[in-house]
């Protein structure tokens, strides 16, 4: 247990940094959450917690917060092509055990549930309008922020959880691997269709690529990729219906009642530094993962676990013990996050197969695979249980 009194400072107040923050505050620590005004609201991207992430929530005190919001469970996961014909078909209970299934929410929700147990705790200081703009550093090392109204705030240590595009990664971390997919989405919300409840579907056609789940409230997710360089013929509000079912043809039999949508580009981040003296990095600045698999907030959920657990009985005020232990924390999670970010890149570049060779040879593969029960087995639990 620390004797410093000064709280943990967390730069960033979405799912990673609130993820800290409650992973902290389950071991006793004190944190101060620094975010932009509305900013942690910003992305709706229909999250999934995977099986893995159940356990840090309850850990943390968060689960029941979490399932307040009305998550929908399910266990069904679906690959099939644009005539809906199934080319994979995977059950997370009859593979996995029973209690392994994804739980959907949108990520508004994710995050208010999580701000609801930080809340809870009574060990978080929220700063909801007060965006840091700086790291102070003395003699090379990080001893708190700046925030953008001139205030400071020493912290023994400094969690930055700002997301993909942080200039704090940038002045003080380094350099990054990155890689542009040259796709985007365009991710809707649409009345739920009761022919695709209870499923998560991946159709992969000659036409493009299209992501399908149910949301709570009687909504589902369409997700819609397309070439990002592409300006006369994207999805759009007005688009979106004809793009999903040219995409997914048995679409033309429903009526697509859209609620709302918007885009992001789909690229791959990988810091190549995760710790300086006094700071570490979590979540989307640290790692972007190809959505494949819905993998990126669960990898921030492992994050934060990771990250808390090794400074937890530690006398934060000396900073050498400290310091090894978040130095520890990077190594151990970038190597991790790197397999994942392998994998999540394969994915990604298998989606994207444009010749007819190309995309022969992947239902093959995929039909193979549908009647290998271990090979599924091993490919589903690399899916799920991500952490």
């Amino acid at each position: 247990m620390s004797t410093t009194q000064e709280p943990i400072a967390v730069v960033g107040g979405g799912a990673a940094g609130i993820a800290t923050a409650l992973a902290l505050a389950a071991r006793g620590l004190p944190s101060r959450v620094f975010e932009r005004a509305g900013s942690a609201n910003e992305i709706d991207r229909g999250d999934i917690v995977h099986p893995g992430s159940v356990p840090l929530l309850h850990r943390w005190g968060a689960w029941d917060a979490v399932t307040a919001a009305g998550p929908l469970d399910f266990a069904d996961f679906r690959v099939v092509d644009g005539d809906g014909s199934p080319l994979f078909t995977a059950n997370t209970r009859s593979l996995l055990g029973r209690d392994c299934h994804l739980t959907a929410l949108r990520h508004p929700d994710i995050v208010t549930a999580l701000h609801a147990a930080a809340a809870g705790t009574g060990l978080v200081d929220f700063h909801g309008s007060e965006p840091v703009s700086e790291l102070i550093t003395e003699r090379g090392r990080v001893t708190g922020v700046r925030t953008g109204g001139g205030a400071e705030y020493p912290a023994p240590v400094t969690v930055v959880a700002t997301g993909t595009r942080s200039k704090l990664r940038a002045q003080h971390f380094g350099g990054h691997r990155s890689y542009d997919y040259g796709t985007s989405f365009f991710n809707a919300r649409i009345t739920a269709l009761d022919a695709y409840r209870g499923c998560g579907y991946y159709v992969l056609d000659r036409e493009g690529v299209l992501v399908m789940v149910a949301l709570p409230g009687d909504e589902m997710r369409i997700g819609i990729q397309f070439d990002t360089a592409v300006r006369d013929d994207r999805p759009s509000a007005a688009t979106f219906a004809a793009h999903a079912r040219r995409i997914l043809r048995p679409l033309r039999r429903y009526a697509l009642d859209f609620i709302e949508g918007h885009t992001y580009r789909l690229e791959g981040v990988l810091a190549d530094a995760w710790w300086r003296p006094g700071a570490v990095l979590a979540g989307d600045v640290a790692h972007t993962v190809h959505p494949t698999g819905g993998q990126g907030m669960n990898l921030a959920f492992g994050d934060a676990e990771a990250l808390a657990s090794r400074v937890a009985a530690l006398d934060l005020a000396a900073g050498d013990a400290v310091d090894a232990a978040c130095r520890d924390y990077a190594a151990h999670r970038r190597a991790r996050v790197r397999a994942v970010f392998r994998r999540s890149h394969l994915g990604g570049r298998l989606a994207t197969l444009r010749r007819p060779a190309a995309i022969a040879a992947r239902r093959a593969v995929l039909r193979t695979a549908d009647h290998l029960p271990p090979l599924k087995r091993a490919v589903i639990r690399r899916l799920v249980e991500v952490r």
